[in-house]
């Protein structure tokens, strides 16, 4: 029968951003608040994917879930904690281990995105749960539509994609909607993820969310940013 896992993925030898995974925001770990929220939108298990004992000791000692029975923390090998490793080869480590099955759903959570919905969540879990689809990924509106932007060859400015620029559409109202990846959630079928070799199994179903500014804390830049955001609301942002 199939359950429902999630799992998050925290490597520790992040480049631009030293131990991102486990910066403190309003009082715990990314890490943390991430496994929390998984716990409480309804995940059977949660599994904590890293390759450092810090990280699984900053999880322990700072957890407040009364349902902490329900997490595992999984050692990652040395190649699934490689500079090269990619989201499947995570999976992969962690099927060898049985900790998922081939029919499990997965819920693919990144401790860097902590701009997250529970009521949201929970509905676009449930809606994946009763299609055909495969695979589900949160999207947002995109405020910069891709028709408008350009890239420079030299110093000449080019359309990012030809034939499709402010002169064919020259008004706002003209430009189809079109949606950005917001990170904040995925969902996936472990066997379908295996069979097609990453994480976004066709066909992948469209989350719309409702949170604005979505933030990917991967600079001191993004850092500041959500800190601010969270110091304006008094409180958590999640």
């Amino acid at each position: 029968m199939s359950r429902t896992k999630a799992i998050i993925p925290a490597r520790s030898q992040s480049k631009g951003l030293p131990n991102k995974n486990i910066l403190p925001l309003s009082g715990k770990p990314l890490l943390t608040i991430t496994a929390e929220f998984a716990l409480r939108i309804g995940a059977d298990d949660v599994i904590v994917s890293s390759d450092s004992e810090s990280y699984f000791a900053a999880v322990n000692k700072t957890t407040t879930s009364s349902n902490w029975a329900r997490l595992t923390l999984h050692r990652r090998s040395s190649f699934a904690a490689s500079d090269t490793a990619e989201d499947i080869d995570v999976v992969e480590d962690i099927v060898k281990t049985d900790l998922i099955q081939s029919d499990d759903i997965i819920i693919w959570l990144r401790p860097t995105v902590p701009q997250r919905c529970e009521y949201e969540a929970q509905n676009h879990l449930e809606a994946f749960r009763k299609s055909k689809h495969r695979s589900c990924r949160s999207v947002a509106l995109a405020t910069h539509h891709p028709y408008w932007m350009k890239t420079i060859e030299g110093d000449t400015l080019k359309p990012l994609i030809e034939g499709h620029n402010e002169i064919t559409f020259p008004r706002r109202q003209l430009l189809p909607e079109v949606y950005r990846i917001t990170s904040q959630f995925e969902f996936f079928y472990v066997g379908d993820a295996l069979d097609c070799g990453h994480i976004y199994p066709p066909s992948t179903m469209a989350a719309l969310c409702d949170v604005k500014n979505i933030i990917d804390v991967d600079t001191e830049e993004d850092y500041r940013r959500i800190l601010s955001l969270s110091e304006d609301r008094n409180g958590p942002i999640y």
